[in-house]
């Protein structure tokens, strides 16, 4: 009795290393074919593809659409489409970060600019490629940049706490030169949304699902 117990003892451990084996192989599989998902998913040669993945996975994309609690401007007044990571060319060969809502009248100064967001102003001022632009960064640290403005709301500065539906100044088309520049372009608003902002190009996401989703409620 002995032999034979000892021997189903072995034999019962044979089989159990023989299916943690089994188990360890599989797992190798399938992070195997998991790893090949992303690399297919991630747009070749692209610097925006952890944002863009990211999204796709919902991990930024609920904080977001949580975040965003009106729209940035007069969404009658305006049009837009899905032009993120579209090609640009002053500066040089870059993609476009953003959606850009264009004035149906292509008026500067016709139409309002809101923040989406609750949070705090983080920049203010020029920028060649933004124009006058505001930078509000929300509680989560994600950053909402509104760039091509034709002017200011009145008093706004760095440090100002904003609420969803704060007047944060009007739609131009200042940018792509020294400071003062306008005229290059119709009259928009870019619109980006940066969720590392450590980690620059990197880290922008499309705007154009959750403007979407916005002008649907």
């Amino acid at each position: 009795m002995g032999r034979k117990g000892a021997g189903s003892r072995r034999l019962s451990e044979s089989l159990l290393n023989k299916e943690i084996w089994l188990c360890l192989a599989l797992l190798c599989c399938i992070l195997w074919e998991t790893a090949l998902l992303v690399a297919a998913m991630r747009p070749e040669g692209d610097e925006v593809w952890k944002g863009e993945w990211a999204l796709a996975i919902g991990v930024i994309a609920d904080t977001v659409r949580t975040e965003i609690q009106g729209a940035p401007t007069d969404m009658k007044g305006s049009a837009y489409d899905d032009s993120f990571l579209s090609e640009r060319n002053y500066g040089g060969e870059r993609k476009h970060y953003g959606t850009d809502l264009m004035d149906l009248a292509d008026t500067p100064g016709r139409l309002p600019i809101y923040s989406m967001t609750k949070g705090v102003v983080t920049n203010l001022g020029w920028n060649e490629l933004g124009g006058w632009r505001v930078g509000v960064t929300s509680p989560s640290g994600v950053y909402y940049y509104y760039a091509h403005l034709h002017s200011y709301a009145p008093g706004l500065e760095i440090g100002d706490t904003v609420q969803p539906g704060r007047l944060l100044g009007y739609m131009g088309d200042s940018g792509y030169g020294e400071e003062g520049t306008t005229g290059r372009f119709p009259t928009h608003l870019h619109l980006g949304i940066q969720v590392y902002p450590e980690a620059g190009d990197e880290s922008w996401i499309n705007p154009y699902p959750f403007l979407m989703e916005r002008e649907s409620k």
